[in-house]
């Protein structure tokens, strides 16, 4: 709360607040009691009213000069039993609602908007305040307690749809507090006193409390689970997941409550007060997490009265990777061109780069998919880019084929970002260090493909050759076509 510091209001200042009319004189208001406010109970104030102010207001009999700070109360208290010693500081010091400078007897105001407003949304437990004597000389002050119109009393301003209203509230308990009778109570007199004579163990307090009705404005947050089956579209055209466990927490990971998602994958969490709150996924079996990333939202502000809905969890299929790799080669003959069989369409479509970027490419068929393969592009053989894309469709066709992609994860999503940026026209302007890095990667990746690394290069004929195929084929039959030449020579010779 921020520190007020409020003057004497003297009678003009009451007649431009609307409270009541004065003198500056030791009474208090108007003999006419219907020209004072209304004193009805807080009670008629109805729910969801905005408070529009608040103010404390307080009639001065006697005092010295001093100043007094005014602080919210931490635990309960009973005028009839409250004395210095069961009370025992029971006040947050820290948090000053304001301050009263006593000049002479009076009226005297102090805005309490936030300490009321605090109370009435349950914000803050509603004990009461503490006005607490805290000068360097010896001081003196009576005030005027409740139980007559002209007595302390909240002056409170409220809108609602049928307009705007004040009330008057009085205290239900005040009493004052002395340290040189520290077991004596004192709630029963008509007067409350603050004061002292520093160092000598005379602090006089003043204890006040209002009954204000506690009217929160509950809160909510919910949101869906949903099965992303693909990388397009919205979240509401996706299947909901049913039966999940949605956790909610405070942002200090302490559990508050657990939901579960119905039919539609619909969660909620209702009649939350105002605070900050996170939201955890429980991941079913055969599913992985996409959104929120590793199930936990981050922390969440909701103010009064506000409902928070849109907090989705997207769920995928949880992939079993148990396959191997193929070569570049593998995959060429495999895009319908040939006699082979198309493998590659099935497992379209594949970006080469962040999907959406700038610069890469969406892989949706199998002509496309030759072509990168084949690298058919202007200065192919001293493009580094042209051969990237070529080993990184490569890798992501055998990812697709179930092959596990745990060994080149890292370099694949570097590649994505760079070449969502830069595509082959790129190529000449690159520095010699870009240029390393890409071949770099063109390198893991194909090692990936050939298996070197990650699972392992399938184990198959399938009665295809690759040119390296073609080669070793054509020197081996060479050799053999060698021996049978030089064998028949000597057989005829002899």
């Amino acid at each position: 709360m921020r520190l007020k510091e409020v003057t004497i209001l003297g009678a003009l200042g009451l007649l431009l607040l609307g409270v009541v009319g004065c003198s500056n004189s030791h009474s208090p208001i108007s003999s006419d009691p219907t020209e004072a406010p209304p004193v009805e109970a807080i009670s008629l104030i109805p729910t969801g009213a905005v408070i529009d102010s608040a103010r404390m207001m307080v009639f001065v009999n006697q005092t010295d000069p001093h100043q007094v700070s005014i602080h919210p109360v931490t635990s309960d208290w009973s005028q009839t039993s409250v004395t210095w010693n069961s009370f025992a500081d029971a006040f947050d010091d820290g948090d000053t609602v304001g301050t009263f400078t006593f000049s002479r007897p009076g009226w005297y105001a102090l805005n309490a908007d936030e300490v009321v407003n605090d109370w009435m949304s349950g914000e803050l437990d509603n004990f009461g305040l503490y006005v607490k004597y805290g000068g360097a000389e010896a001081a003196f002050t009576r005030m005027l307690a409740g139980g007559g119109i002209s007595g302390l009393h909240l002056l409170v301003c409220y809108s609602d749809a049928g307009g705007s209203s004040c009330e008057r509230i009085r205290p239900t308990d005040d009493a004052t507090i002395s340290q040189s009778e520290p077991n004596r109570v004192f709630g029963m007199y008509p007067d409350l006193k603050v004061g002292g004579v520093p160092g000598e163990n005379s602090t006089l307090g003043a204890l006040i409390k209002f009954d204000l009705p506690v009217v929160v404005q509950y809160s909510s947050i919910g949101g869906r689970v949903f099965e992303k089956t693909s990388d397009n579209g919205l979240s509401d055209i996706y299947p909901g997941v049913a039966g999940v466990t949605v956790n909610l927490y405070d942002c200090s990971d302490s559990l508050l409550a657990t939901a579960t998602t119905d039919g539609d994958g619909v969660y909620g969490f209702d009649s939350l007060k105002a605070s900050d709150y996170r939201v955890g996924f429980d991941v079913p079996e055969g599913y992985t997490i996409d959104l929120p990333k590793n199930g936990m939202t981050d922390c969440l502000t909701l103010l009064p009265g506000e409902d928070v809905a849109g907090v989705d969890a997207a769920l995928k299929e949880e992939e079993i990777y148990d396959g191997c790799t193929q070569g570049k080669g593998y995959w060429m003959r495999r895009c319908g061109c040939g006699p082979q069989s198309d493998g590659v369409t099935e497992l379209l479509p594949i970006w080469l780069g962040t999907e959406g970027g700038k610069k890469s490419i969406a892989v949706t068929d199998a002509k496309t998919a030759h072509r990168l393969l084949a690298q058919k592009s202007r200065s192919r053989w001293f493009n580094g880019i042209s051969k990237l894309y070529a080993h990184l469709l490569t890798a992501k066709l055998n990812i697709a084929n179930k092959a596990d992609p745990s060994a080149v994860a890292h370099v694949i999503e570097k590649a994505d970002l760079f070449l969502a940026e830069h595509n082959t026209r790129s190529w000449r302007k690159l520095s010699w260090a870009e240029k390393r890095q890409v071949y770099e990667w063109k390198r893991t990746l194909n090692h990936f493909n050939e298996g070197k690394i990650g699972p392992g290069k399938c184990d198959t004929d399938d009665g295809t050759f690759s040119w390296r195929d073609w080669l070793r084929k054509w020197f081996e039959n060479r050799g053999k076509n060698r021996g049978n030449n030089n064998g028949g020579g000597s057989n005829a010779g002899a």
